[in-house]
């Protein structure tokens, strides 16, 4: 009879994370990731009605992800509850506007990560980009965007 090995914690994290890599990359339902890159063009809501400062760095954060899904920036400004309507819609791609993360519309769109990325409340309201609930791709890739962005950002 052979002694029992002793369970090692360490010895299963490591498999976790192998069973991890393994797993396949979010996906899209709604395909925006890959609708954006065939088609060459971002659909941009900037929310109207923020201070100058904050919708310069609206339109540069939309800009900033158009550039890095390789496509042009085809943006609009207005109302956020038009936009999000168009969101929902899907007329547009994304909504950049200042939101607190417990927004009302928290429950009807994803909400990114604030920019400049910062470890604010969340019913501080700045500067996120809203966009279709369940696009997790799409939620990555602009999450990737902001944060490299933000070494730049000053708060």
């Amino acid at each position: 009879m052979q002694p029992k090995t002793p369970f090692r914690p360490a010895a299963m994290g490591m498999v976790a994370l192998t069973l991890c890599a393994c797993a396949p990359p979010p996906h899209d339902p709604d395909a925006t990731t890959r609708h954006v890159e065939r088609q060459g063009r971002l659909r941009a809501g900037l929310v109207a009605g923020v201070a100058p400062g904050q919708a310069e760095r609206m339109r540069r954060l939309a800009g900033d992800i158009a550039q890095a899904h390789h496509a042009r920036l085809d943006a609009r400004t207005g109302p956020a509850g038009a936009l999000m309507r168009d969101l929902e819609a899907g007329r547009l791609d994304l909504v950049v506007g200042v939101f607190p993360k417990r927004s009302p519309w928290s429950r009807r769109v994803a909400f990114s990560a604030p920019f400049p990325k910062a470890d604010v409340a969340k019913d501080t309201p700045v500067v996120r980009v809203a966009v279709h609930p369940g696009e997790n791709r799409w939620l990555m890739g602009i999450e990737r965007t902001i944060a490299a962005q933000s070494g730049g950002e000053q708060g």
